[in-house]
């Protein structure tokens, strides 16, 4: 499920837990987890009451006081519970008074209770807590009420959405935690060092957690009560996916869907073809041929490694594989038939080989569908959302010019969700595809060339204009920005999406599937210009509208420096490469000189600009100026060429209508204001 902008990580699964409780497979996992929590406890209360009345007169032996002690802890959703543990401290007021933690040495604790804690028996008495439902045998460890109100509330409410446990990931990884405490700064350790990670562990469980990974951390948890291995280290992903998630998720999960599918379209596909032949096959026998052909697809499917798929995301090949494995069943299944009719195994009559393989068909339909059910129904949703968006003509719209290989990049990150009620694509136009004007293509109408843009512009109102060409001719980018100036149309240059792809594909920095690709790092491509690294002209104006709203309340005077550069002089041909690197080493130049409070960004043909929103006077301007001039003016060396540059600085601060430009609500509107007003700076001194 995706994460909507406006939501955080905590506040999502918040979203999801209740949503979880709502569906099917969420309230079986809830029913199993509650059922074995009650099943165990009142097994293990039964079993281990004889030896709670001997823990009972040990403690007594070992100090004076209660046996069990109760302590306030967060419950679900914030509710506050007695928790119970056996006692390991002394009963008086120093043991109450003292630190809400306990580490290794502490002297608190009686020699008895050490031992209860090393083992941790002290916590069997937790038992009685699940069984009333205050807690669960798996789950995030319940924390003291004290401490827990300091913790932030979007995390709170993500840990808190379900029932505390008596084992955890994090428990289980730092089931050693007293002694990683120091006895003279305990508090500060444990929430320097221990908390931070513990909660990572917890919110980790709250979205993973399953039935299978319930079991898998209670069989952690009793490993690492052994001696022998309570050193070892558990890996990370074990905790979460161990050897009953494992077997559940990939193996039992998916052949009992396996199993109903085959049921089904055999039930179906037999009583109709019972109407018009009779079959003497019988229900037990086609249960069994049922149970037997989706076991031998589960076979095939671990032996093609497809039970390691999350198909979610799975690829055309993985589809192409399941079915190649599907059709293998059906032919094993035409094979049997053949000896069936040659040998007459177990008296029965052979099938029909049509029957077989319309059941092979349609069993084929069933396991994909089952396995690719959310991506059917997204695309069911986007399909009727597309056309709920025609129909009510939601949405910005966006003109694409160029069909070449960043097409469907552009496309896609068009319509993610964030953006679906945002854009609306009406079409592409591209010179080199004149056969193709009319077409579909990457889901996108074909509707012209270049010189088309003004009449359809025009005609459908485009709002924002989309670049996915890596080299924009100089005149087609001239061309657009007077298109812009006339229309006040928003222009948008996919080149630094294509370069980052580029060079992933040729010398990859950082894995794909972690850095390029994710979620977060796409929307840091829409705000940031990836050759520099700076801010893109979207968030120049969002911070341009920020600093100017700050001017007017706190009355002061912004003022924004556009550093235009140029080549043309020295450097007759300039390659795309050779200009993107001489643009990342006046960033470095810029970088150096850019102080904290000043914003510096990277705006394609606007050239770079500078934001002092600081009430920065004359003098400071000056000695800003001669620091640009003086670095920008040093040659810059790359590949055997010795390039020097020509700068000129423009300042703006007519700001007299800039209220009226930002309420127009127009992104680039403001920018534009200000380029049309800005001067040349000449006074250097």
């Amino acid at each position: 499920m995706s994460r909507p902008p406006y939501l955080s990580q905590e506040q999502t699964q918040v979203r999801i837990e209740w949503m979880r409780s709502f569906s099917i497979l969420g309230k079986l996992d809830n029913f199993a987890k509650r059922l074995l929590d009650i099943f165990a406890a009142t097994v293990g209360l039964f079993f281990l009451l004889p030896f709670f009345a001997l823990i009972g007169i040990l403690i007594k032996r070992d100090s004076p006081g209660p046996v069990i002690f109760r302590g306030k802890r967060l419950g679900k959703n914030g509710r506050i519970f007695q928790m119970l543990k056996f006692r390991t401290m002394y009963d008086n007021p120093i043991s109450y008074d003292g630190p809400r933690l306990t580490c290794k040495y502490d002297d608190r604790i009686t020699p008895f209770g050490s031992w209860l804690r090393n083992t941790k028996v002290n916590e069997l008495p937790q038992l009685w807590n699940v069984l009333i439902g205050d807690m669960s045998l798996v789950g995030p460890r319940p924390e003291d009420n004290v401490i827990g109100n300091d913790w932030d509330e979007n995390t709170r409410k993500a840990i808190l959405s379900v029932r505390p446990g008596i084992t955890s990931p994090a428990s289980i990884l730092y089931h050693d935690e007293e002694s990683l405490l120091s006895k003279d700064n305990i508090i500060e350790d444990y929430f320097k060092n221990i908390l931070p990670d513990k909660m990572r562990l917890d919110l980790l469980y709250v979205r993973n957690r399953s039935f299978g990974s319930d079991l898998d951390i209670i069989l952690w948890t009793l490993i690492i009560i052994v001696p022998i291995t309570i050193q070892e280290t558990i890996p990370e992903g074990y905790l979460f996916s161990g050897l009953f998630a494992r077997f559940i998720n990939r193996y039992a999960f998916w052949y009992l869907i396996d199993i109903i599918t085959t049921l089904l379209v055999i039930a179906i596909v037999g009583w109709l073809w019972r109407i018009q032949i009779p079959l003497n096959w019988g229900i037990q026998n086609l249960t069994i041929l049922a149970i037997v052909l989706a076991f031998i697809f589960s076979g095939v499917n671990s032996i093609l490694r497809l039970d390691r798929i999350e198909w979610s995301s799975a690829t055309t090949n993985n589809v192409i594989v399941l079915a190649l494995s599907g059709w293998f069943v059906t032919f094993v299944w035409w094979l049997f038939n053949y000896f069936l009719l040659a040998y007459h195994w177990f008296n029965l009559e052979p099938l029909p080989t049509s029957m077989i393989l319309i059941i092979g068909f349609l069993a084929q339909v069933g396991f994909i569908a089952s396995r690719f059910r959310y991506r059917i129904i997204s695309a069911i949703a986007n399909i009727w959302l597309s056309w709920r968006r025609n129909v009510l003509d939601i949405g910005e719209k966006v003109l694409i010019v160029g069909a070449g290989e960043n097409l469907s990049t552009a496309n896609w990150l068009l319509k993610r969700n964030e953006f679906q009620y945002i854009f609306k694509i009406i079409g592409v136009v591209d010179d080199n595809i004149p056969s193709k004007h009319g077409m579909l293509l990457n889901g996108c109408l074909v509707l012209g060339c270049v010189a088309d843009l003004p009449k359809i512009v025009k005609k459908e109102k485009i709002g924002v204009i989309v670049f996915t060409t890596l080299n924009i001719p100089q005149d087609i980018k001239e061309y657009a920005d007077n298109l812009k100036t006339n229309s006040n149309v928003r222009l948008i240059f996919l080149d630094n999406l294509s370069n980052i792809i580029s060079q992933q594909l040729t010398s990859p920095v950082v894995p794909l599937a972690y850095s390029s690709w994710s979620e977060g790092y796409l929307k840091y491509l829409a705000l940031h210009d990836v050759i520099t690294g700076l801010p893109n002209q979207i968030l120049f104006e969002n911070s341009l509208r920020h600093a100017i709203a700050l001017a007017k309340r706190y009355k002061t005077q912004p003022k924004v420096m556009f550093i235009d550069l140029d080549i043309s002089k020295n450097n007759q041909k300039i390659e795309q490469k050779t200009w993107n690197e001489i643009i990342r080493k006046v960033t470095e130049r810029l970088q150096k000189i850019r102080r904290e409070s000043d914003t510096l960004a990277f705006l394609g043909i606007y050239g770079f600009a500078f934001i002092f929103d600081n009430n920065c006077d004359d003098n400071a301007i000056k000695t800003i100026v001669k620091r640009i001039l003086k670095s920008l003016t040093q040659p810059i060396h790359f590949k055997g060429l010795t390039i020097i540059l020509s700068t000129t600085i423009h300042i703006s601060t007519e700001f007299e209508n800039s209220s009226t430009v930002m309420e127009s609500g127009k992104e680039g509107i403001l920018l534009d204001y200000l380029i049309a007003n800005r001067q040349i700076y000449q006074d250097i001194i």
